[in-house]
């Protein structure tokens, strides 16, 4: 996330970038993107970010041949998917300034120029939208680890991959033994009686 000036207070600006890193941590975890770590700790040109694996090699031969296989296509474009997470997580603190929409979308959008023809490039990019906004604000596993994994960044400024792994993991957890337990409840009522 850039370091842009921004017309909030300081506390409500840096929950916004711990949300904004949090999204494209877990959005990198659940699409299966390798990272070493995700933080909030200011650099240069940045208020914080999260250290991916480089691409492999096939997918750097495949951008300077034109050529990219249907295996390193679907990295590609997880990759826009993780860019894109970012603003997404952050508009539950605050909406994302214009030059903080730029710099994530001039990413993907560079990303985005290798994989599709110039003119389906607009439809490809809003049906992505649409797919990282349905897995990172309306998945409950997801949204409770944005969210918990934000908070961890305000605690600790850093996390793991291995710490977002077991986030996610014990809120997929307590999601199967929630819907387990209502499956359970739901079998055991008798019909015309209400369970307590």
């Amino acid at each position: 996330m850039g370091t842009h000036e921004r017309e909030i207070d300081e506390a409500t600006w840096l929950r916004a970038v711990a949300f904004h890193e949090a999204g494209h941590a877990v959005c990198a975890y659940a699409l299966g993107r390798t990272f070493e770590y995700a933080t909030i700790i200011p650099e240069e040109y940045s208020a914080g970010h999260v250290r991916y694996a480089p691409y492999p090699p096939s997918v750097l031969d495949g951008v300077e041949s034109g050529f990219i296989d249907f295996r390193d296509f679907q990295f590609v474009e997880d990759s826009i998917l993780c860019t894109l997470a970012g603003e997404i997580a952050q508009e539950e603190v605050c909406k994302p300034s214009e030059e903080e929409l730029e710099s994530d979308m001039y990413q993907a959008v560079q990303i985005g120029m290798r994989l599709f023809e110039k003119e389906d490039m607009i439809a490809e990019f809003a049906w992505l939208y649409r797919k990282t906004r349905a897995l990172i604000q309306e998945d409950y596993v997801y949204s409770d680890a944005v969210r918990h994994i934000a908070e961890m960044l305000l605690e600790q400024k850093t996390v793991s991959e291995a710490e977002v792994a077991a986030c996610v993991e014990e809120f997929r957890r307590q999601m199967e033994e929630a819907e387990r337990m209502e499956r359970y409840y739901a079998q055991e009522t008798p019909p015309g009686q209400v369970s307590e």
